[in-house]
């Protein structure tokens, strides 16, 4: 369809455009914030003195639900535009509101660990008062990319069944490879409850061991009972994000995650 051949073009001119759809900031107990951590002229969050909540809301007629997104940046930024904003715009256009995530980087040691508890209070407060927030209620998904996509994967795994997301989306996810010493089994999996879809997508040639691990992600997921699509690009690297300079496979991968979002049997 024509609409997907400039599917990438649109989701920057939606992050661009004039016609802003609201925008507000949380706190992690729901209060309004004045304002977000600082972003750079690169895009780039690198110091985030309160977790926060940057809500985007869809303007559409038949709103389908909410995601939490969280961009990458290997645990010591916040890829705030590449990976954040513009992807909130492109989900708004699919009837999703989203719900980005400033979670704490270059906090020393414990960085991940404080990564992880602010996700799992921002993804609880979301689904107990979506309505307190102003986001649609209805599917209720997890995205992440690069380190985001690490950290949206451990956030499933430390949620109790009865709290499980209707969707994780992972886009050339981190340290999935990663395992404790002496072992070969790697410290994020699938939950042990059935898990609800799971959408995974990486180039083929980013890290070798990122490829890998990847799908073995995806297979867990499904010998876990739970529904597992695996994209793999030909090409594209790492990091392609929503930037609209990119060629190849890259270029036209939003396609695909606009398919996988569609209306569900």
């Amino acid at each position: 369809m024509k609409r997907h051949l400039y599917l990438a073009a649109a989701m920057i001119l939606l992050a661009s455009s004039a016609h802003a759809v609201p925008e507000e900031f949380r706190t992690l107990t729901g209060a309004p914030a004045t304002a977000g951590n600082t972003v750079g002229a690169d895009g780039h969050i690198r110091a985030v003195t309160t977790p926060l909540l940057h809500l985007f809301r869809t303007e559409s007629a038949k709103p389908k639900g909410t995601v939490l997104l969280f961009p990458g940046g290997g645990y010591y930024l916040v890829a705030a535009v590449n990976e954040g904003s513009s992807t909130a715009r492109f989900l708004n256009a699919q009837g999703y509101d989203t719900a980005m995530l400033q979670y704490p980087v270059s906090a020393g040691p414990s960085t991940r660990e404080f990564a992880l508890a602010a996700a799992l209070k921002a993804y609880r407060l979301i689904q107990a008062k979506p309505a307190a927030l102003g986001l649609h209620a209805g599917r209720l998904a997890i995205m992440g990319y690069s380190a985001g996509g690490h950290l949206a994967a451990r956030t499933v795994q430390n949620l109790k069944p009865a709290e499980q997301p209707t969707d994780l989306i992972l886009i050339y996810p981190a340290y999935l490879d990663e395992a404790e010493p002496g072992s070969t089994t790697p410290k994020v999996g699938p939950p042990a409850a059935k898990p609800g879809r799971l959408f995974v997508l990486i180039a083929a040639n980013d890290k070798p061991e990122w490829v890998k691990s990847s799908r073995t992600f995806a297979d867990a997921w499904k010998a876990a009972k739970g529904k597992a699509e695996y994209q793999l690009l030909p090409d594209g690297g790492h990091g392609f994000g929503t930037a609209d300079n990119h060629t190849g496979a890259a270029k036209d991968w939003p396609r695909l995650l606009e398919k996988f979002l569609g209306p569900q049997p």
